[in-house]
């Protein structure tokens, strides 16, 4: 993980996600520990965890 000011940067090949859409603005992830879908939108201002992916970050919106 890196980090930059306020943000934690982690890549998405070192997180337990697998990608199974990127549309626009939106990823859907889905955690293999918890088993559930999450979505993650594009916010590479985001003061807090997000993850890389394609070299932007993605902050987590929900889950289901």
């Amino acid at each position: 993980m890196q980090k930059i000011g306020p943000q934690n940067i982690q890549p998405l090949c070192e997180t337990e996600y697998t990608l199974i859409s990127l549309t626009g603005n939106e990823a859907i992830l889905f955690n293999t520990i918890s088993r559930k879908y999450e979505t993650w939108v594009l916010n590479n201002n985001y003061a807090g965890y997000v993850i890389e992916i394609n070299g932007k970050g993605y902050e987590f919106v929900s889950e289901s």
